[in-house]
């Protein structure tokens, strides 16, 4: 983890880059609300609890299940953890970041338009989150826009705080996330309905059982070259509730008057934050070629 703060003609900018083998989003926003509370001298916000031995492998690891969600890694990929990797992790994000032809954009999604995306997928099914529905639409955005294949893998994150028995404590400071890919045919997503896709995304996430990420966390054991599989051209990855604290974050100079999240343009990740500039929605950050942008954009306003 790196902190910086740069003092200005008028104020402070401070920023934070953290390496997710320490922790993601939900622990991420837990220390910085810790941090600045420190700064403020006052208590801690939350007890962070550092216990990991729920997140580890088996002790005789036996995978339950196929894991196509996985797949083999180059020797030098960012995501095969070992101690070089994580020490080259940089170097190789700025790699990637100077050689992209791709530009990162955000969109602004007001709750009356969640609300509509989430009222069209459920006129082709009973039930459906606002989450299921818009990823259903971002993930059919995507499609139309990039060039056609036969099939469109997809793979968002889960937060398997509650899923692992007993539940992990709301303090957990670690990494707690789990990934889902899917797939389906280029055609299929083309042509079906909204709601039809989200219920594949709905399936997708029940499938995230206790079991299953067990059987995960063996199949990695036994097989550390293994990681997030590389052919996903959708990578979706929804930011906690709890994120929308970084507005208030107070070290003790009052509120921030501005806070961002810097996504580099080689990042294909599509993120969900869960605030925007009036505290009203969410903003949509997505990478694309800068030709793509115009297909994406007319199927993700469409009606």
């Amino acid at each position: 983890m790196n902190i910086q703060v740069t003092e200005m003609n008028n104020g402070y900018a401070i920023s934070m880059l953290q390496h997710h083998t320490l922790g993601e989003a939900t622990s991420a926003i837990c220390f910085l609300m810790n941090f600045a509370g420190q700064c403020r001298g006052e208590e801690l916000w939350l007890v962070p609890e550092f216990d990991r031995t729920q997140m580890k492998a088996s002790d005789h690891p036996m995978p339950s299940f196929q894991h196509h969600e996985f797949g083999k890694q180059e020797k030098d990929s960012r995501y095969t953890v070992t101690s070089e990797s994580v020490l080259k992790a940089e170097s190789l994000r700025r790699s990637v970041a100077k050689g992209s032809v791709k530009q990162r954009k955000k969109y602004h999604l007001s709750r009356s338009r969640l609300a509509q995306i989430k009222q069209a997928a459920l006129t082709d099914v009973s039930n459906c989150s606002t989450f299921e529905a818009l990823a259903a639409q971002v993930w059919k955005a995507n499609v139309a826009a990039l060039p056609k294949k036969e099939v469109a893998r997809m793979r968002f994150l889960v937060d398997t705080r509650s899923i692992i028995q007993p539940p992990l404590s709301r303090g957990f400071f670690g990494n707690a996330v789990y990934v889902v890919m899917m797939q389906a045919s280029t055609e299929e997503l083309r042509t079906e309905p909204l709601g039809v896709t989200a219920m594949r995304i709905q399936q997708a996430k029940k499938s995230v059982t206790e079991e299953y990420v067990r059987s995960g966390l063996d199949f990695l054991e036994l097989h550390p070259d293994y990681w997030y599989h590389p052919d996903c051209d959708t990578v979706i990855n929804a930011w906690p509730r709890a994120m929308s604290n970084s507005t208030q974050l107070d070290f003790g100079w009052g509120k921030p008057c501005r806070v961002e999240y810097p996504m580099h343009p080689g990042n294909k990740s599509i993120i969900f934050f869960p605030f925007s500039s009036n505290n009203e929605g969410l903003e949509l950050s997505v990478s694309l070629e800068p030709a793509f942008f115009p297909a994406f954009e007319q199927m993700l306003h469409a009606e």
